[in-house]
Formats: structure tokens, C-alpha cells, sequence
């Protein structure tokens, strides 16, 4: 048992290594300015009691984009971003911490070079599938957040945010509120100050809700997440009840696009969003520092793209996740042409500049309109979709496709969806990145009903000499954040059964579930997106796609 005089002199140490810590923090950095965060009423305030509106950016998932956590990264997001903070998305499920526990190592490494900077750093217990944070899968949520208070509580850096997005048929009252509470005293039984990020239902849009009823508590605020293109006032209205029931929000998650990641960027809706953000003293972060496919990423990704007589041709690089321009300072950058419409937008909006003049509606729209928007692709016939009509039947190629193709109906057995593609060996270090996209048309099909996805694919004999194709089928569906993953298929690009046309031909199947997670009733699916991924093939040919439906 711990006695009360050797808990004082803890007690005071821990207040001192803060001190120190604020101490050391770079000269002119945020956390030299604003020091120990705080809540007072409704806003989130400096040592000295006066509102601060931290504006940063969010990584991507640590376990696909972790190379982001470098030294020459940090520096530039602090010095030429002009960052408050930087968000650390440690997901946990979708192959993340759950499954790879060292990146936990990750997140260390990532407060330790936001300390270095003087920034904030929110680290970001990232619940999106499975949606319910009291799943077995996040059973880890209370000694992670104890080993990271415990060993970096005691900086004035440190944010936690201790559930992302929970989703699906959730209740504040029996669900999300006990497992705030529960972790809230987990972190305050060691560290006493640092502000707390509390999510909430509808992918942490019901703000309102859980202010209704708020988490007893020093130093706690609620996130909000929105995304321009399909967020609007109706959120906005929320988020004002929210703080007329007295409680602080951070809009810890925000983009350019559509909730997908995709569509626009929307800077117009972008611009009226930050209006009201900083109408409200609500501080932000951007989702997200990747080079990812698609329109929120801040980096460009690489882009390939089909030429009739060319071939498949490099039309973009892809953005090192760590800045290469040596600038005066002593540091490094990511030069502006390394940036998406959306990441020079937001590093604008950071820094306190105009908007870059290219991004504007004129420069928009190519952003906005995939390579088939122009040409009418005929509308969704029901199932099965067979082309038998002409048409692609409401198919399209998506402006995030990496690969970029054209879709056409070619006859496999019968007519087909179809494309024309060249991989080449050895690919990108992430070979989705180049991946050819096709796209369904909207539809709205009852999830509930159905238990597969089945269709035919066919490639052309003798087009390859390596490799495989992996095949991804993607749901939208709103009730799973827009992208539900089916498992994966993967085909040989060399041997297969051979059709008297010479094409190969494989008939395959996918079970509606995405890690365990199945559809319930009342969910529904939207779009269904085919990725067509590379693995170490030279195939260059047509890829068909014929009989698609749900079963």
C-alpha cells in the first residue's frame, strides 16, 4: 500500500516534469504558447484560461501508412504546415493493432517527434469495424491507454482520444457512455490533466446525444467528425445543441470529400464548414496525411493510365510519405506539386494564406469527374448485370481509380464489362495504389437479403508470363462507413480454365463479410466497386467482368 508522503512528492514530480516539458518545447512552438491544455465550460483553453483553436492534420491508418512517422515529416508538418497537433490513427481492427501490437511502437514514436516539435499530439484509438468499442477485438483499449498515460502523461503534448467513430445500433446510455466512463478513469488514475476525446454514435455525429448526458469529469470534449461534401447543417445544428448543453467539441475528423474519401474535393463546403468551426472557437484536424486513392489524401498518389498504342504509362509519381526539398531553416519539405487539390488547400488554411489559385472550381473538375462521366453508361438493369443490353449498365471508372482505364462492353461468352490494363514488375511498393477501380451505379439493395456475391472474370491467354490479379470487391454502404471489404480472390495471370476464344475464364464467389463483421437488417448496399490489383505480373490485356450478382 502506497503512503500519503510517497504519494505527494509523485504527485509533484509529475508537475514539474511538466513544466520542464513545457519548458523545452521549441521557442514559438504551440506548445511553448498555449502550454497545459484545458477545459473550461465549452472551450478548450491554454494554461492561462484563454480559448485555443487547434487546427492540425490526421494520419491514415498507422498500419498502412506508418512511414509517415519520421523526424523530417514532423518537422515540416510544425514548420511549414504551421501545424497545431497531428492525430495518430491507430486502428484497430482492419488488420491493425489488434493484430499487429508493435504498432504501438509506432504511436510512441510519433508522440516523441510531436514533443520534440512542441505540437500536440491526439492519439487516436481508432474504433471504425467493428463499430461497437466494447467489442473483444478493442479488449486492449485499458492497458494501452495505461502504458501511454503512464509514460507520457506527464507532457502537456499528449491528447487522448479514446474511441473514433462507433457505429452501427449503438446507445449512448448502455453502450458508449460505460465505456467512456471506464476509460476515462483508467487514464485519470494516472494522468490527472490531459484532455480526453469522447466520441459518439452515427460515426461521432451524435454529439448532441452524448451531451445530453456527459461523462463526469475534468478536462473532457466530444468529437464530431464531418466531411464536406456529404456533411452540412443539419451536423452543424448538433453540434450547437451540443454546446448549449455546456460541453467542448473538437472536430478531431474532417475532409474534403465525401464521407468515402471520395468525390470533389468540395471547397466551397469546406470553406463554410471552417467558417462555422471558427465561429464556434472549434478547433479541427484533417483527415488525412497519406498518398492514398483517394480525394481527402494530402499527397498524390501515383497514377497509371491506359493509352491506345502506348500501352500503360507512369502519368504521376507517387508522394514519399517524407519531404525531400531542403529549404532555409535547416529542414525539409514536400513541395506544393507534391500535393493533392486537397492537401495544398488545407496546408493553406493551416498556414493563414489565400487559397492557392489552382484551387478553384475550374481546377475542380477534373477532380471531380472520373475518365466515363462524360459518356452515358446506361442505367442499372437489375440483377444479375450482364451487359446483354450494350451498356455498361450504370458501371463507371471512379475519378479515385489509381489505374486509369476505360470501360467499355466487349464480348468475353457473351457481352462483358470490360478494360484494357497493363501491370508492370516489380510494381509500387503498395500495388492497390494502381489498381484499375470500376464502379457500380447508385443502387439500394437490402443487404439482409442476400449472402454472396458471384461473377465471372475472364483475362486473355498468353498476356502474362508472371504474377496473379487480386480481385477486391468493395460495398458501400452507409451503415459501414462506405467501405465494407469483401476477402479478397486471387487468380493466377498465366494458367487458368482456357475458353476455344483463348480467354481464361474463373467463376467466383464472396461471402458478405468483412473480418466476421455481416450485415444486419436494416443495412443496405449502395455502390460495389471492383479493384483489380497487380501481384508481380507483367499481364497486359483486357480484364472482363459478366454475370454480377448478389445471391
Amino acid at each position: 500500500m502506497t503512503s500519503r508522503k510517497f504519494f505527494i512528492p509523485f504527485v509533484l514530480f509529475l508537475t514539474l516534469t511538466a513544466a520542464l516539458f513545457a519548458q523545452k518545447a521549441p521557442a514559438g512552438s504551440p506548445v511553448a504558447r498555449y502550454g497545459q491544455l484545458k477545459v473550461i465550460g465549452t472551450k478548450i483553453c491554454d494554461i492561462k484560461g484563454n480559448p485555443v483553436v487547434l487546427k492540425g492534420m490526421s494520419t491514415s491508418g498507422l498500419q498502412w501508412y506508418g512511414d509517415l512517422i519520421n523526424p523530417d515529416a514532423f518537422t515540416s508538418l510544425a514548420k511549414d504546415w504551421k501545424t497545431d497537433v497531428i492525430r495518430l490513427a491507430l486502428y484497430v481492427g482492419e488488420n491493425g493493432y489488434a493484430s499487429q501490437p508493435k504498432l504501438k511502437d509506432l504511436v510512441k514514436k510519433g508522440i516523441e517527434l510531436a514533443v520534440a516539435n512542441g505540437i500536440y499530439v491526439i492519439v487516436d484509438w481508432h474504433v471504425l469495424n467493428p463499430g461497437d468499442p466494447n467489442d473483444p477485438v478493442y479488449a486492449g483499449a485499458p492497458d494501452f491507454f495505461k502504458e501511454i498515460a503512464s509514460q507520457y502523461g506527464r507532457t502537456p503534448n499528449v491528447i487522448y482520444e479514446i474511441m473514433n467513430e462507433p457505429n452501427g445500433s449503438l446507445s449512448w446510455q448502455t453502450d458508449l457512455k460505460p465505456y467512456a466512463e471506464k476509460m476515462v478513469n483508467v487514464i485519470r488514475a494516472i494522468d490527472p490533466d490531459n484532455i480526453i476525446l469522447i466520441g459518439s454514435g452515427t460515426w461521432s455525429q451524435d454529439v448532441d446525444t452524448a451531451a445530453s448526458h456527459p461523462v463526469a469529469g475534468t478536462n473532457l470534449a466530444y468529437t464530431v467528425h464531418f466531411y464536406a461534401g456529404t456533411h452540412g447543417k443539419i451536423l452543424q445544428r448538433k453540434i450547437q445543441k451540443a454546446l448549449a448543453k455546456g460541453v467542448a467539441v473538437y472536430a478531431s475528423e474532417w475532409g474534403t470529400s465525401l464521407a468515402t474519401g471520395d468525390g470533389g474535393p468540395f471547397i466551397d463546403k469546406s470553406e463554410a464548414w471552417l467558417k462555422f468551426l471558427a465561429d464556434h472557437e472549434i478547433g479541427w484536424t484533417n483527415w488525412s496525411l497519406c498518398n492514398r486513392n483517394e480525394t481527402s489524401a494530402a499527397f498524390k498518389k501515383m497514377l497509371r493510365e491506359y493509352v491506345e498504342g502506348k500501352g500503360t504509362i507512369t502519368t504521376q509519381k507517387e508522394t514519399p510519405l517524407y519531404p525531400t526539398i531542403s529549404v532555409k531553416g535547416g529542414y525539409k519539405i514536400w513541395p506544393q506539386d507534391q500535393l493533392t487539390i486537397s492537401g495544398a488547400y488545407v496546408r493553406a488554411k493551416l498556414r493563414g494564406e489565400p487559397i492557392p489559385t489552382d484551387v478553384t472550381a475550374e481546377g475542380l473538375r477534373d477532380a471531380v469527374a472520373g475518365p466515363e462521366e462524360a459518356a452515358d453508361p446506361g442505367k442499372f438493369q437489375g440483377l444479375p448485370w450482364n451487359f446483354e443490353d450494350g451498356t455498361r449498365q450504370g458501371w463507371t471508372v471512379p475519378a479515385d481509380s489509381g489505374g486509369k482505364v476505360k470501360a467499355v462492353v466487349l464480348t468475353a461468352e457473351s457481352r462483358a464489362l470490360a478494360f484494357t490494363y497493363g501491370w508492370t514488375r516489380p510494381g509500387p511498393a503498395d500495388p492497390m495504389t494502381v489498381a484499375p477501380r470500376l464502379s457500380s451505379s447508385w443502387v439500394n439493395l437490402k443487404a439482409a437479403d442476400y449472402k454472396t456475391l458471384s461473377f465471372d472474370l475472364y483475362i486473355q491467354s498468353g498476356k502474362a508470363t508472371h504474377g496473379a490479379l487480386k480481385i477486391l470487391p468493395v460495398i458501400q454502404s452507409p451503415q459501414h462507413s462506405y467501405w465494407f471489404e469483401l476477402t479478397p480472390r486471387t487468380v493466377s495471370a498465366v494458367k487458368g480454365r482456357r475458353l476455344s476464344n483463348g480467354l481464361l475464364k474463373y467463376t467466383l464467389s464472396f461471402e458478405l463479410n468483412n473480418n466476421g463483421t455481416t450485415f444486419k437488417k436494416g443495412d443496405s448496399m449502395r455502390n460495389l466497386i471492383f479493384i483489380t490489383i497487380g501481384l508481380d505480373t507483367d499481364y497486359d490485356g483486357n480484364v472482363y467482368y459478366d454475370n454480377i450478382t448478389f445471391k
